[in-house]
């Protein structure tokens, strides 16, 4: 009985511990794309459209 508690809780930790980690990749994602986005404006001029480039990440994460 009380090694089944155990196993839950560790169950439970990890599987917090993924979403977090998860989490803080979304959120480096977010950020690093936002950043190159502006790079891009800023080195290319408006003649590219950052959309174009930041779709394929945005899909993969949709």
């Amino acid at each position: 009985m009380m090694l089944l508690i155990l196993l839950l809780i560790m169950r439970a930790t990890t599987t917090m511990i993924m979403t977090k980690t998860v989490t803080m990749m979304m959120a480096v994602v977010v950020v690093v794309v936002s950043t190159m986005r502006r790079h891009i404006k800023l080195s290319h001029g408006p003649n590219i459209d950052p959309r174009v480039i930041s779709s394929p990440i945005c899909d993969h994460f949709r």
